[in-house]
């Protein structure tokens, strides 16, 4: 008769039910997998020392730990997890750290910040595990309430794998006897085992010492010599990154040129659409700065180039203040985002309002043309197109279009600060 599968869940436990379920359902489709299983989902589970669990055994749990038996298979998801007893078929374990101090008589499969393997396994075993990978960072140092995390993988000298064994860890030690072939990755290896097959180590820094042997062929990556190798008994490969010469790619002109004409009509098009779009809905941001910087073009000047010089420690020291009595989060990002935020929109907008002055000066010399519109659009376009052009200049091209650009801006600031000062008979006037 079935042994009906029996659910133990704590209150604690129902934000684990629906990646519970999830796992319980990849399991049944693995072939292999008892349908009769007894099932666990709880917060700390513990199968004491001389109990036998007659089945195959699935558990989740903040922390797992068996010091019994279990006559089939062994699945253990939780922060912690340690096998001290004995599972007669595979053990498959994946924690935050997981810890196998007894016997498991077939395979093993287990994952985690740190793996560290003191018995024994019967067939092959597969670990992957942390150290100074760095996207292991994110577990803490605290496996489980009053455990502390050791990251890594490491396999005691009192060890013994059965068959073969695929290792990847930030930092590894392997050593006890290997039956069967080892291929390990690391970024740094230390190698003790006694392996009667093949060894393929890869590794950044490979440390061995004395009673580390390989029965078979040994393949390495490494920085050492091969003086520091273990003693092997067949041959010995070192494995040698080749490093591929530099292909210098040649320029294309006509893509060069295609891409340069693309982000230039891209640019006048962005900067047209704005300057209609701030003509349409707030003509006085526009107009008397413009009717200012027309008025007095030298003081403009003078003033835009102290908000030039200004702008930038102001905005740092206000920063520093901000965060001084409130801290970077959210008082300084938010000043920060805020500050250099409006000094990215001013340089944005200066084109425009400086084109409003410009292409008023245009049509001043050129009696066929007239409209704010239109000398807000062609001015803007002409400092748009004058930048670009300058930009294709070879060597000193960029500083030019910098130096454009940073004229334009201060121009700007200096239009606005003389509008903002400017008398309300004088203002209406403009």
């Amino acid at each position: 008769m079935r042994r009906p599968i029996r659910w133990r869940v704590s209150p604690k436990a129902s934000r684990r039910r629906f990646l519970f379920s999830l796992i319980t359902l990849v399991l049944l489709l693995l072939p292999g997998t008892a349908a009769a299983a007894e099932y666990v989902d709880t917060e700390t589970y513990h199968l004491p020392q001389g109990q036998t669990v007659q089945d195959d055994l699935i558990v989740t749990a903040q922390e797992v730990i068996v010091d019994g038996t279990v006559e089939g298979d062994l699945v253990a998801f939780g922060a912690y997890v340690e096998m001290n007893g004995v599972v007669t078929g595979d053990l498959m374990a994946a924690a935050a750290e997981v810890r196998i101090n007894g016997v498991v008589q077939d395979d093993a499969r287990v994952a985690g910040a740190g793996v560290h393997l003191t018995g024994n396994v019967g067939d092959d075993l597969f670990a992957a595990a942390g150290g100074s990978w760095p996207g292991f960072a994110m577990f803490t140092q605290e496996a489980a309430p009053g455990r502390t995390l050791t990251p890594g993988l490491t396999i005691g000298p009192k060890s013994t794998i059965g068959g073969d064994a695929y290792l990847g860890a930030g930092q590894a030690t392997i050593a006890g006897a290997l039956r069967g072939n080892l291929v390990a990755g690391a970024e740094s290896l230390t190698f003790i085992a006694q392996v009667d097959g093949d060894a393929s180590l890869y590794a950044n820094t490979l440390t061995t010492s004395e009673g580390a042997r390989v029965g078979g062929n040994l393949k390495y990556t490494s920085t050492r010599e091969e003086a520091d190798l273990p003693e092997t008994d067949g041959t010995v490969t070192h494995i040698v990154p080749e490093e591929k010469p530099e292909e210098k790619v040649q320029p294309n002109p006509l893509l060069g040129f295609t891409w340069w004409l693309l982000r230039t009509v891209m640019l006048l098009a962005g900067t047209l659409l704005l300057a209609a779009l701030v003509w349409r809905f707030a003509p006085q941001l526009l107009g008397r700065p413009a009717a200012a910087i027309d008025r007095k073009p030298v003081e403009a000047g003078l003033y835009g180039a102290a908000v030039v010089v200004m702008a930038v420690p102001v905005a740092a020291a206000l920063v520093f203040m901000v965060v001084l009595f409130w801290g970077w989060f959210p008082g300084g990002a938010a000043v920060f985002a805020f500050s250099f935020g409006l000094l990215s929109l001013a340089w944005l907008f200066s084109p425009i309002l400086t084109g409003l002055w410009l292409g008023r000066r245009i049509f001043a010399l050129t009696p066929t043309l007239s409209g704010d519109l239109y000398a807000l659009l062609t001015g803007s376009g002409l400092i748009v197109l004058a930048g670009r052009m300058l930009s294709a200049v070879p060597c000193v091209g960029g500083l030019m279009h910098w130096l454009l650009f940073l004229l334009s801006f201060a121009l700007a600031a200096g239009g606005i600060l003389l509008a903002r000062r400017a008398p309300a008979q004088e203002a209406a006037a403009a």
